[in-house]
Parts: C-alpha cells; structure tokens; sequence
C-alpha cells in the first residue's frame, strides 16, 4: 500500500536503517518500509534528513515534497532514472508530433471538464452543463473550452464570489496545498514510467520545470477540489490550513475507488495514464486512457450497497 508521510512535528530527525526510513521524533522511533512511501512531505522547518534517506528514498521512486515557511509545498526531489528504458522513452516522447500532442492535450480537458461535472452532481445535484461542455472540446482546445468551463465550475462550486487565488487562505490554500501534492505524485507516476517530466504536450513555460505533471494533473484536480468542499461544509474552523485538514484531504490520494467493476487507488490511476502515455510516444497507440478516481470510496460503497 502507497503511503504519504507528512513530517510536521516540531523538530525531526530522518535517516535509514536497512530499507526503512527512521523518524525520530518527541523522543519516539517509527520505522516506515521504502516501498511503502509514496510521497514523503517535509511540512516542519526543524526536519534533519540525512544523505542516505534522501538517496534511498530516491531508489524506491519517493517523492520528496519540501514545504516552505508557510507550510505550502515549494519544491521537490523525484528520482533521476525509475525506469530500464527511460533513455528510449525520452527519445520517443521528444519526437511526439504536433497533432499528437493536441489530440492527447483535448483529452486531458475534456476528462476535467467531466470529472468537475461529476463534482458539481455530487454536492449541487446537476453537471450545469459542463457535461456537455465537454463534448465541445476540440483538438488542442483551440476554443478555450476549458476556461470557459473553470469559469462556471467554480461559481457553482465555492459562490459566484470565489477566484482562485495562490496567495489566498481559505478554500484556496487548502487548494494550492493539494494541487502541489498531487503535481508531486503526478510527476513520480511520469518518472516511473520512463518519461521526462520537463516535456509537456501543452504547458511550456520557460521557467517551469514539470509541464508534463502539469498536463496531465488536470483530470485529478476535482478529486482535491470536492474534498475541499466538503471540509469547509463540515468545518468552521481557522483560515489556516491546520494539521487535521491536510490529514483529511490526504485521505483522497489513498482511499480504494470502484470504477468500472475495478477497485483501484489515485497510485494506480495515474500510473495507467503515464503507462498509455508511453505507448502513445512509441506509435503504439492514439491516444492515452484516463481513469476515473472520483466514484464513491469502496468503503461507502460497501455501506450504501443494497444487502
């Protein structure tokens, strides 16, 4: 099972002992398996972590997310070869057509644009269009379907008074903090399957090192968005993104979905997606498969199923 370690106590000490990462802390030892670890976010400003760690952690394709003063991530360590073919796979993906790009870029938006559709059914009980909206997206979304939908997405979502904002607290914090978690399991997904994380299909900003992680997180970030929603309708608590509320969003990356008669987790969807990537690189297929990661948590499922 894929584990996320958030590291926030006061002051911590990180290191290895054969393949386990060792935390010590408040006087307490805790041995976690390497291959446990998803993502390892480094939240308290009091964390020692040694060499070692880092590399073993590196080995066992961890993510390591480094939080900045404010406790919102501000970078991160991804392993440099997850991968036996990872030479071949960059060669292929950096030769991707124009027209490939495009078709794999509509995509990605049209499985956002329905993923927030479903968002919008379970917490107001319509799509407000946005089903159909995405059955407009054309190749390379050269209409800005996208936009258009966000627009409508998040006045429904959150109140017509909401805008996103990177620097806001709130519904928006909270919101920036899972979107920078989920770039960070999106980019070890794309490591692990060979390809490089700095070669998107549509981002392309000079100073952005992860284009990649940054197309192909779209379709996964309602998952953050519903659960930001149901925290601030169950919560009226500080404006500050507390311990307890990061808990309960991780909770989204590592619950089991049932889609398709498949039970499956966040881990495995975005390994199928960067997997079918790669056969797109090689000509090997058109287009790549998006799963489904927004159906109700097996647990529910099995509560709410007729006996």
């Amino acid at each position: 099972m894929n584990r996320i370690v958030d590291i926030s106590h006061a002051a911590a000490g990180l290191s290895c002992h054969l393949d386990n990462l060792v935390i010590e802390a408040g006087g307490e030892k805790e041995r976690i398996p390497f291959g446990d670890i998803a993502a390892l976010i480094l939240s308290s400003p009091q964390v020692v972590l040694t060499q070692p760690a880092l590399a073993s952690l590196s080995r066992n394709n961890v993510a390591v997310v480094i939080c900045g003063p404010n406790r919102l991530p501000c970078g991160m360590v991804l392993p440099l070869a997850a991968h036996y073919a990872q030479t071949q796979v960059f060669d292929k993906q950096s030769r991707l057509s124009l027209p490939a790009k495009k078709r794999v870029w509509r995509s990605l938006v049209k499985a956002k644009i329905r993923a927030q559709a479903r968002v919008l059914i379970q917490v107001r009980g319509e799509d407000f269009g946005l089903e159909r909206m995405a059955r407009e997206v054309r190749s390379g979304d050269r209409t800005n379907v996208e936009g258009q939908a966000a627009r409508r997405y998040w006045s429904v979502l959150f109140g017509p008074g909401f805008r996103r904002d990177f620097a806001a607290k709130g519904e928006n914090g909270m919101l920036n903090y899972g979107y920078a978690l989920l770039r960070g399991l999106v980019a070890r997904a794309l490591c692990a399957s060979g390809l490089h994380p700095g070669l998107g299909v549509h981002h392309h900003h000079r100073f952005n090192p992860l284009p990649l992680a940054d197309d192909f997180i779209e379709p996964f970030r309602p998952l953050v968005d519903s659960r930001v929603w149901r925290w601030f309708q169950d919560n009226d608590g500080p404006e500050e993104l507390t311990g307890e509320a990061k808990a309960f969003l991780l909770t989204a990356f590592v619950e089991r979905h049932e889609a398709g008669g498949q039970y499956r987790t966040l881990f495995s969807g975005l390994n199928q997606m960067a997997a079918s990537f790669v056969k797109v690189c090689r000509g090997e297929a058109n287009d790549i498969s998006i799963p489904e990661v927004l159906s109700v948590p097996v647990e529910r499922a099995e509560k709410e199923r007729p006996r």
